[in-house]
């Protein structure tokens, strides 16, 4: 006898169905090692004073988590460090982006005129596209210092 289609799928859907339960099972069991085993034998072995970072990957948990319980159980805990601040550059606001944008598009487009054998897509004609990135690149500072009084990345 054959199997209709919609047999294979409901039988299908079943395995499925058994092995999601088996999964969530499984992971109802791990959080409540996590909780019940792992959170309290963790904070006893910093209070011995045991390395966190060791205690951390021994307990397969992240440092938000275990400073965390560390945290709730009252054991002291430095405040998190501040983001370090990016040393180099500056920050670029829209508007700086924009006006920087304005001016390249307006100087690719004066090489386009003085160049209007010029294709961007023609990859074996390596010259003439660097001949293109030198010629923007002074430009644009030009464009924006006629336009704006003073690049503002520069400023």
């Amino acid at each position: 006898m054959t199997e209709i289609p919609e047999e294979k799928q409901a039988a299908a859907l079943r395995a499925v169905a058994e092995a999601g339960a088996r999964r969530a099972e499984l992971l109802k069991e791990a959080d409540r090692i996590l909780h019940d085993e792992v959170r309290p034998r963790a904070i006893e072995a910093v209070r011995l004073g045991a390395g966190r970072n060791r205690t951390r990957e021994l307990a397969g948990v992240g440092p938000s988590t275990l400073y965390g319980w560390l945290e709730d159980e009252g054991v002291p805990v430095r405040p998190k460090r501040p983001a370090p601040r990016k040393k180099k550059g500056k920050t670029v606001t829209e508007e700086t982006y924009n006006a920087r944008h304005r001016a390249h598009v307006r100087a690719s487009q004066e090489f386009v005129r003085k160049h209007p054998d010029w294709d961007p897509w023609a990859a074996e004609r390596r010259q003439i596209h660097e001949e293109h990135d030198r010629y923007v690149g002074v430009r644009v500072p030009q464009i924006l210092l006629a336009v704006e009084g003073s690049d503002p990345l520069t400023a």
